[in-house]
């Protein structure tokens, strides 16, 4: 965590989708797959802190040399740290509110993972923003269209 820090300390939103991304995989809402995948896209060009990472992974899952660490373009790290940051901005609005935070968050792992469409996703976190209607539009940006 610490050369992760030390690595983006003039990057701060870098460090903050990491932590974003090791709370999620901590509370399974990523799984081994998901959170190397995120991994990829925050750690490019840095492939001591991807490595560094082994410690944390069931040895199935290490990240070895011989893998085909990608490039991610600009845009989709630039596209994740949005998204990361917009699940820090619900967090933050309903923070005294956990139980609405956390359905929110179980409605994006069931999507992700094929348990609902997008019309049933939406139906489902339309009531959780009503009196919110900025996060409605901006959760529109981050689900698939039909």
């Amino acid at each position: 965590m610490r050369e992760v820090r030390d690595t983006y300390l003039d990057r701060k939103e870098k460090y903050d989708a990491f932590i974003a991304l090791m709370r999620e995989y901590k509370d399974k809402r990523v799984d081994n797959l998901g959170v190397i995948a995120g991994l990829k896209e925050l750690f490019v060009g840095h492939l001591n802190l991807l490595l560094g990472f082994n410690k944390f992974l069931p040895r199935e899952f290490e990240i070895t040399l011989d893998d085909e660490v990608e490039v991610a373009p600009d845009e989709t790290i630039k596209d994740f740290e949005e998204g990361v940051g917009f699940i820090e901005k619900v967090k933050k609005r309903f923070g005294s509110n956990h139980l609405v935070y956390t359905s929110f968050l179980d409605h994006l792992h069931v999507f992700k993972y094929g348990g609902q469409s997008v019309d049933e996703v939406y139906r489902e976190v339309a009531p959780v923003f009503k009196d919110h209607p900025d996060l409605l539009v901006e959760f529109t940006k981050y689900i698939p269209e039909n």
